[in-house]
């Protein structure tokens, strides 16, 4: 692999065609993480970008497509496409945003930010999560935005809190309902970035892959990129202001190797036996790379065309997969032949696709080891395969708010076109 090639050039020779990205907009400043991976999975050179905001009325449609080119930087708008979906009348917005991303834009995968998926103490008004059955799908007249004469939540920021009751210290903000008003048709472009309403909005994402991005998470990649933003803020656009800005600086072409891979000198190397974090000053690869992604998946028999997704999408020798099994042992403790044979034959896959790939069986359900797995070897992005049912299952609910990484949400019974 050269030194001289770029990160979007190496991804040129594995993946040779285009394909179309979605990225949903709110007003919440949490769409920096979603679009900070968009960017790393982007190649403007042969994708097409699509940006997404439901609003409730065609009134909201001017502020919409404000919003979506303020996130947007230079360097990609050549291959953005702007769309606003309007809540139609027989559905809730949910459903109407999911119709019209399934219909219009068909995408390969979507992004969406999340920023109240935190902690597993997180109580709400029906009370823990943990203590929820299922997050059913919205239905006409029941969700926000579901009946047209319904009240609309309007949102403010208060601070995330810590489990002694105390404010938290954290990269992101944390969005709260306070009041009700009939006559902001935009409200929920910034109510698609809060946790329990994302919770309600992925049932109807079940067209692609969908990149739901936590900024607690623990995973080296995104606090890199962070810090790369940070560094070139008076270069970056309004993605990392407030809402709505009255002025801002102006857009800049930045390098997307350097913006979204940052430099990997005196960076990190990952141990292929512990899947721990490793201080070194030895570079992993071509410093235009910089640093790479961890991804874990929690392996099913049927994962053979998600990792060849992964295999796809992500740079071999660079890239670092994490494997598990979860309720791998039996009533006596020993490891399931299946639960080996898995691990074995999809450690065999990676191989052939020179990746390398730490391997490791799990105790218990997924909602119970899985968060235990990733504050051990803190990877960016958790894959999880979605079981056929309507909404998403108590499990999955408490493994979203209770694991601190990012998750890449595999709908059920999908296939990548060929």
């Amino acid at each position: 692999m050269s030194a001289g090639l770029s990160a979007e050039q190496i991804k040129l020779r594995r993946r040779k065609k285009g394909i179309r990205l979605c990225l949903l907009v709110s007003e919440s400043n949490s769409c920096r993480s979603a679009y900070r991976f968009l960017k790393a999975f982007l190649m403007p050179s042969l994708d097409e970008l699509h940006l997404v905001t439901a609003v409730t009325s065609e009134r909201g449609r001017a502020t919409a497509l404000a919003r979506q080119r303020e996130v947007l930087e230079a360097e990609v708008m050549d291959c953005a496409r702007y769309h606003v979906a309007v809540k139609e009348e027989d559905y809730t917005l949910f459903e109407s945003l999911g119709r019209y991303i399934t219909a219009t834009i068909r995408p390969h995968i979507i992004f969406m930010a999340s920023t109240n998926l935190c902690t597993s103490n997180a109580q709400g008004k029906n009370g823990p999560v943990s203590s929820r059955i299922v997050v059913p799908a919205a239905r006409g007249g029941t969700g926000p935005g579901g009946s047209s004469s319904a009240g609309q939540q309007m949102l403010r920021r208060t601070p995330t809190m810590s489990r002694n009751g105390a404010p938290a210290t954290s990269s992101g903000p944390s969005l709260a309902p306070i009041t009700t008003s009939t006559t902001s048709p935009t409200v929920n472009l910034g109510t698609l970035g809060s946790s329990c309403l994302a919770l309600r909005l992925l049932p109807e994402l079940r067209c692609a892959p969908v990149l739901l991005a936590k900024y607690n998470s623990k995973g080296p990649w995104l606090a890199a990129t962070a810090a790369s933003a940070a560094t070139a803020a008076p270069l970056t656009p309004a993605i990392t202001s407030t809402l709505f800005p009255q002025s801002r600086p102006a857009s800049a072409v930045v390098s997307r190797s350097s913006s979204m891979r940052p430099s990997a000198s005196g960076g990190g190397s990952v141990s292929s036996g512990g899947g721990s974090v490793l201080s070194s000053s030895s570079s992993l690869s071509s410093s235009s790379m910089g640093w790479p992604m961890r991804v874990m998946i929690d392996l099913q028999p049927n994962s053979r065309h998600v990792l060849e997704w992964l295999f796809e999408h992500f740079t071999p020798g660079h890239d670092h997969l994490f494997l598990t099994v979860s309720q791998a042992f039996d009533g006596q403790h020993n490891v399931k032949p299946s639960a080996q044979r898995l691990l074995t034959a999809f450690g065999v896959q990676a191989a052939v696709n020179s990746f390398e790939a730490d391997k490791s069986v799990l105790a218990g359900p997924v909602n119970k080891s899985l968060p235990q797995a990733v504050m051990e070897s803190e990877p960016d992005v958790l894959v999880l395969q979605t079981p056929r049912c309507r909404g998403v299952p108590s499990n999955i609910v408490e493994l979203l708010y209770t694991a601190k990484t990012s998750f890449l949400i595999w709908p059920p019974d999908y296939t990548p076109a060929a």
